[in-house]
C-alpha cells in the first residue's frame, strides 16, 4: 500500500506519552522507561531494525508470516496473538506504516492503549518509529490521527506543525496534512494547507470542498500562491 493510501485507509477506518519531534539521545532517554519492554512479553526473532521505506530485503519473510490479510484486518493471528503478530513486524520494521494503521485500528477497537496485552503502548510504538526515523512523515501523520482520535489534538497539532515545517514542496504531505488539521479543527492552518498544496499542483478537491461546507473557505491571497514557486526558484528548482 502508498504511504498515502496507508494514511487515507487509517482515517476512513476511524482507526500518546511525549511527542517525539527529533530523534535526540536525550529525548530517546526521556520516554525510554515507559516504552521498557519486559521479559515476559515474546521476543520477536528478526534482525533489524529497518526502514519500511527502503530497506525491503527482509520485509516479505516478515510480511508473509506475521502480517497476512487476517492479521492486517485484525481477525486472528497466525503464529500467536493479534498483539504478538504486529510486535514482530514493528520490532523488525519500527515505521511499518499499514502495521501502525493496525495497531491504531486495534487500540481503538478495543478501547485500550495496550490491547491484547501488549507490552508497550499503541503511543509507545509510534515514539520509537520516530525516534528510529524522525523525518518519516507518514508516521508522524498516521500518530496526529491517532492522538487526534484519542481526544488529544493539541498533541496532534505538534505532530502536524513539524510535518508543515519540513515537508518542502510535497504536496500531498501538504494535503495530508491539511486534512489531519481539519480534523482536529484547526480551520486556518487546513486552509493554508490546501492553498500551499493547490500551488504545488495537488488537484484533489476533498479538503477545499469539505472548508467550503463548513464555512471555513477563502480564496488565496496573491502572495500566498505564490509563495511555493518562490521557494522553488530559490533552491534552483
Amino acid at each position: 500500500m502508498h504511504p498515502a493510501m496507508a494514511l487515507r485507509h487509517l482515517q476512513r477506518l476511524g482507526a500518546g506519552l511525549a511527542l517525539v519531534l527529533a530523534a535526540a539521545p536525550a529525548m530517546a532517554q526521556a520516554f525510554a522507561e515507559p516504552c521498557a519492554r519486559s521479559e515476559t512479553f515474546p521476543r520477536p526473532a528478526v534482525n533489524g531494525p529497518y526502514d519500511y521505506r527502503n530497506q525491503r530485503a527482509a520485509l516479505n519473510m516478515v510480511e508473509s508470516n506475521h502480517f497476512i490479510p487476517q492479521i492486517e484486518n485484525l481477525v486472528r493471528g497466525k503464529t500467536g496473538t493479534l498483539a504478538q503478530e504486529l510486535s514482530f513486524v514493528l520490532h523488525g520494521f519500527p515505521n511499518h506504516h499499514r502495521a501502525l494503521v493496525s495497531l491504531s485500528r486495534y487500540g481503538l477497537r478495543e478501547k485500550s492503549a495496550t490491547p491484547g496485552n501488549l507490552d508497550y503502548t499503541v503511543d509507545c510504538y509510534f515514539q520509537r518509529a520516530l525516534v528510529f526515523r524522525p523525518d518519516d512523515h507518514i508516521v508522524r501523520m498516521l500518530y496526529a490521527d491517532y492522538l487526534s482520535r484519542t481526544n488529544r489534538a493539541q498533541e496532534a497539532a505538534a505532530q502536524l506543525d513539524y510535518v508543515r515545517e519540513t515537508a518542502g514542496d510535497n504536496p500531498m504531505t501538504h494535503y495530508n496534512a491539511g486534512l489531519l488539521y481539519l480534523q482536529i479543527g484547526r480551520y486556518a492552518e487546513a486552509l493554508a494547507q490546501e492553498h500551499r498544496a493547490a500551488a504545488l499542483g495537488m488537484p484533489r478537491t476533498e479538503l477545499r470542498d469539505k472548508l467550503k461546507a463548513q464555512g471555513k473557505w477563502a480564496e488565496p491571497t496573491a502572495a500566498a500562491a505564490a509563495a511555493p514557486a518562490s521557494a522553488a526558484s530559490a533552491s534552483g528548482g
